[in-house]
């Protein structure tokens, strides 16, 4: 009986882990729309999550340092809405071109994504107009 119940508890943990894996391994897209919602929620953790290499370090001070900064995130992307409108893949690099909408104004943005180490997508610069 005992042998039964460790066997269960190894297929579960397995199946745990690879699902952790799996989850963390998400497309260009995913990770474009999962930065914009870190931003329209002030999600301060996702944002660091989601960018790296120039762009961590232009924003790493206002991610770190500046307790108002989720709230003003929430405040400038309160009602806003996302859509992708082109993806460029090419290898470990991806362009991923988002159409924001806020309820007053337009906004296009830019995102430049490179795979990492772990192999999961990072926003590496951003451009906006």
């Amino acid at each position: 009986m005992s042998k039964t119940i460790l066997y269960i508890f190894l297929a579960v943990l397995t199946v745990v882990t690879f699902g952790a894996i799996e989850a963390k391994a998400i497309e260009p897209n995913d990770a474009a729309l999962r930065y914009f919602e870190a931003l329209q929620n002030g999600n301060i953790n996702t944002i660091k999550d989601s960018i790296m290499g120039d762009l961590y370090k232009k924003r790493k001070i206002l991610l770190d340092q500046n307790a108002n900064y989720p709230e003003f995130l929430k405040n400038i992307y309160q009602g806003a809405e996302f859509q992708i409108t082109k993806t460029t893949p090419q290898g470990n690099n991806a362009v991923v071109n988002v159409n924001v909408n806020f309820p007053d104004r337009q906004k296009d943005f830019t995102l430049f994504l490179k795979k990492d180490d772990m192999g999961n997508w990072k926003i590496f610069k951003e451009i906006s107009d």
